[in-house]
């Protein structure tokens, strides 16, 4: 069985837009700003997966110091993972540092 064990998933309002987020996330931007830094869903993710042979992948967003950032995309990856639950694993990703990171974790493992 492969696994690939890091890969980011983003919903399409972020692919799409990406540069929109550039302002308030520096590490965000240092990462995605070149267009060469390619931003993908789940149905891209899958596809790629049964092209190269991957069995599952553990999916997951990014650590957004937004709270509304990072709970928006965590339910994507919730989603994701709900629709190809044989092929995604999900990961929770958050800012640790930030005040609701113990409590959108938990949210997470529900």
């Amino acid at each position: 069985m492969i696994i690939d064990f890091h890969t980011h998933i983003f919903p399409g309002d972020i692919r799409d837009n990406r540069e929109k987020y550039f302002s308030d996330e520096p590490d965000f931007k240092l990462l995605y700003a070149s267009p060469k830094s390619r931003a993908v869903g789940a149905t891209a993710l899958i596809r790629a997966m049964d092209e190269q042979a991957v069995d599952k992948s553990v999916v997951f967003g990014f650590p957004w110091k937004n709270d509304v950032t990072f709970r928006r995309h965590n339910d994507y990856i919730l989603d994701a993972v709900a629709a190809h639950p044989d092929r995604l694993i999900g990961f929770c990703c958050l800012d640790p540092f930030h005040e609701k990171a113990v409590s959108e974790a938990a949210r997470c493992l529900k």
